[in-house]
């Protein structure tokens, strides 16, 4: 199990991390790191936000490609989701390596968000799982643009916004 804690996100609120067992961040960071490599070996780069920043700054300019800001997104990432969206073997591999109670002041509680900031495959898994679901909505409106997702930071067409927003509203 991990521990729950928090750290300072901003000068008045504060971020809920986990903080793992060593043995399982060590194992999570391994496959944190090979999904970042899988990924940029398809173009998205999870160590640099540079392309994100570029997109939103023609974005500001042109009105075509808007900006996709999620709060606590690591809490978006439902145990159900994972399953739903992710292939049956890296679902059970990423459960067997995820912490699935945390605990927090003397009390132990099952974690039915996917894994906690401080989880080493949490980034990936969620950028990894948001740019999915913007690519499915802009095939779905037949729109071809620029799609990027760093982490909750997502770059997606102006007109893919809506449906991504019922999308990520109908998720939870």
């Amino acid at each position: 199990r991990s521990r729950l804690d928090f750290v300072p996100k901003d000068a008045s609120t504060d971020r809920i991390i986990t903080i793992e067992p060593d043995l399982n961040k060590f194992i999570q960071n391994g496959y944190g790191d090979y999904l970042r490599m899988m990924c940029k070996r398809s173009g998205i780069d999870l160590s640099d936000q540079t392309r994100n920043g570029e997109l939103a700054r023609v974005g500001s300019l042109t009105n075509s490609i808007a900006t996709v800001d999620l709060s606590n997104a690591s809490g978006l990432l439902s145990l159900g989701l994972i399953e739903h969206l992710w292939p049956c073997e890296w679902f059970e591999l990423l459960m067997s390596i995820r912490s699935g109670y945390t605990a927090y002041d003397g009390f132990t509680f099952h974690m039915e968000a996917y894994a906690g900031m401080g989880n080493g495959t949490t980034f990936p898994v969620e950028s990894i799982t948001f740019h999915a679901l913007s690519e499915a909505v802009c095939d779905f409106l037949g729109l071809i643009g620029p799609i990027s997702t760093y982490g909750d930071d997502i770059i997606v067409p102006s007109d893919a916004v809506s449906m991504l927003s019922s999308v990520f509203r109908d998720l939870g």
